[in-house]
């Protein structure tokens, strides 16, 4: 559970409490974590606060932080995590674009064109829709739709 009082798991019985650790550099990121995620290989992906990111290992509890390369000085704040049919992970800013994951560097890079939205519109929320093979976007203007297929933007 993510949680304002650090990250929290369940074990059947009681739960345990992982908090930031300053004689630790694999301790969680911070004490109020934003953002949980697993992607499709199993990675438990946390967020802080403090915008530190990365994955943290369920069965060492260590947190391996990921690098956003990202200008600090613009704000921004990290919506959510979205994977990509291709199986790309991406964080979608509140600034509507998307920092794109390598996981080679174990870094999170800047990237506009992942796929199309409306023009002018700034992209919200991103959902894929796994049976219809569509994106949809919830945008500050309206809902928007990408079907991967035909590659059509509605």
């Amino acid at each position: 559970l993510a949680t304002s009082n650090g990250l929290q798991r369940y074990d059947g019985s009681s739960f345990i409490t992982f908090k930031p650790d300053v004689s630790r550099s694999d301790a969680v990121p911070d004490v109020k974590i934003v953002l949980l995620y697993i992607d499709r290989h199993g990675n438990l992906w946390i967020m802080g606060d403090n915008k530190r990111i990365g994955i943290f290992d369920t069965k060492s509890f260590r947190f391996r932080e990921a690098t956003l390369r990202e200008k600090r000085s613009s704000l921004f704040i990290l919506q959510g995590f979205f994977e990509t049919p291709s199986g790309e992970l991406l964080l979608l800013k509140s600034d509507g674009n998307f920092l794109r994951y390598d996981a080679k560097a174990h870094t999170f890079h800047p990237d506009k064109d992942i796929f199309p939205h409306p023009p002018k519109w700034k992209r919200m929320w991103v959902h894929w829709d796994k049976h219809q093979h569509k994106i949809w976007m919830a945008c500050d203007s309206g809902l928007g739709q990408y079907e991967v297929r035909t590659k059509n933007l509605n």
